[in-house]
């Protein structure tokens, strides 16, 4: 290859724009993972219907056994609108008890985003 070229792969510090603005995936991760209940969380941007928007998986803690998924989005979204703009609010969700990390210990993009194929 030529050295005075370089290919730009996209960013790898995970901050995306969701209806031209811009947010940090890490930082609304980070914000999730204050409620007590929340014990992981990854968020990946979805495309649907040629617009994007966040999915959220969660692996959540025994605390939410008995909660309504419903009641738990409630939670979460009330929580996060103290920080961030509505729109830039996660629009799916899934809930599980562990997140799908792989045998070395990372998290698969393509299983992360095979929960939200369904939809």
């Amino acid at each position: 290859t030529d050295s005075k070229h370089f290919i730009l792969n996209g960013r790898i510090d995970r901050i995306c724009k969701i209806e031209e603005k811009r947010i940090s995936l890490v930082e609304l991760e980070q914000k999730i993972l204050r409620l007590e209940e929340v014990k992981e969380t990854c968020c990946v941007v979805l495309e649907v219907e040629s617009r994007l928007i966040i999915g959220c998986l969660v692996a959540e803690t025994s605390i939410w056994s008995r909660v309504s998924k419903l009641e738990k989005i409630k939670i979460i979204k009330k929580h996060l609108i103290n920080y961030f703009e509505p729109t830039l609010l996660p629009k799916r969700f899934r809930f599980l008890d562990e997140l799908p990390y792989n045998e070395q210990s990372k998290l698969s993009k393509r299983k992360v985003l095979g929960f939200f194929d369904d939809e």
